[in-house]
């Protein structure tokens, strides 16, 4: 992957920085003008518009003409950004933190047993690119493990899965981003759904050797209808003491379409669902758009720690710093400080995973 990325640089990065000033500019001015509109400019015109009009044929020109790129150069650039991603990597600080992870991941593939990744981070996470195209490079060393933890419908603009589809109808509220950060009752991913209308569905496809719905249990909480398939399947209550709630399925071998129903006028929070392999590996997208470390903080513990640990991961990764590094308040004592207390509480949650 590394190869691949530093060739398309190698090849890209000479054509920009040789491109001459006109032609960017050109480029720049006209790349949303159709090609249609030159040739249909009438033969019998004003003096103004042919000179206009052949000022932008001769610029096009120089576009669609672009000088080759020397072989020389372009090696000199894949040197040069090679040699930059290796210092960089030379940089790595404690290695020795991921030790753990690598023989959990050894052991299970002995033993035949699922390995578990979570990265919280924000929208280079919630994309699911940066974390798919790590998915699948380990996926296809060690196995799949299925999704594993998968948000409740598409609780907002920008979160996909390149690996599942899921669906809501309108009925539900979004609580933990930003706009709507709500009671911090959020759950795993820090996101939750929540509905008190009855007929409200939350869909799900895809295929795994145990599926699971992760939900908040609260004193009055509604009951969901589980279906499998346009199949009845169970009746899920969500009320009780105040905590994490639970409810596991183990479906048939193959891809499925599963849906919960609200039965009643009555409040029911969705945090997610979890598709999981018996062995496999699963690299699980926690993000929101637009955060910071720091927002781990307002979630609250003992639901989000009960959710981690039943993740079991092997591996946590943090991938903030964007937003922090944008904004105008950025205090790197309080950064910090806050990491430090985030790091905290993932080691109380899980004392075992590695954490990058």
């Amino acid at each position: 992957m590394k190869q691949i990325l530093l060739g398309l640089l190698a090849l890209t990065l000479p054509a920009i920085l040789t491109a001459s000033p006109a032609t960017r500019r050109t480029d720049k001015k006209h790349r949303h003008t159709p090609a249609a509109k030159v040739r249909a400019v009438p033969v019998h015109t004003s003096s103004v518009t042919s000179r206009r009009t052949a000022r932008y044929r001769r610029s096009t020109k120089r576009v669609i003409a672009a000088h080759p790129i020397p072989a020389a150069m372009r090696a000199e650039a894949f040197t040069t950004v090679s040699e930059r991603l290796d210092a960089r990597q030379a940089h790595f600080e404690n290695p020795a933190a991921l030790v753990p992870f690598f023989e959990l991941l050894s052991q299970a593939q002995q033993l035949g047993q699922p390995v578990h990744i979570l990265q919280f981070g924000d929208s280079h996470t919630a994309s699911d690119d940066w974390v798919n195209a790590m998915r699948i490079e380990f996926q296809t060393k060690y196995g799949s493990g299925g999704p594993g933890f998968v948000h409740a419908g598409r609780p907002y603009k920008g979160y996909r899965r390149f690996d599942a589809s899921g669906s809501n109808s309108t009925g539900w509220i979004t609580e933990g981003t930003l706009a709507h950060l709500g009671d911090g009752q959020e759950g795993l991913s820090g996101v939750s759904i929540s509905t008190s209308r009855p007929g409200q569905t939350v869909t799900l496809d895809t295929s795994g050797d145990l599926l699971e719905v992760y939900y908040l249990q609260q004193p009055g909480g509604g009951s969901l209808q589980f279906s499998s398939d346009g199949n009845p399947v169970d009746t899920i209550s969500t009320d009780g003491p105040l905590g994490p709630g639970f409810y596991s399925f183990t479906p048939a071998p193959g891809t499925h379409h599963y849906e919960l129903r609200t039965t009643a006028y009555a409040p029911v929070r969705l945090f997610g669902w979890t598709s999981d392999n018996k062995q496999g590996l699963t690299f699980e997208t926690l993000g929101i758009n637009g955060a910071q470390a720091n927002i781990l903080l307002g979630w609250d513990q003992s639901i989000w720690s009960a959710e981690v640990a039943r993740r079991n991961p092997a591996l946590i990764i943090l991938a903030y710093g964007t937003n922090e590094a944008n904004s105008r308040r950025f205090d790197p004592e309080q950064y910090r400080a806050d990491l430090t207390a985030v790091i905290q509480r993932l080691r109380k949650a899980s004392q075992v995973a590695s954490i990058l």
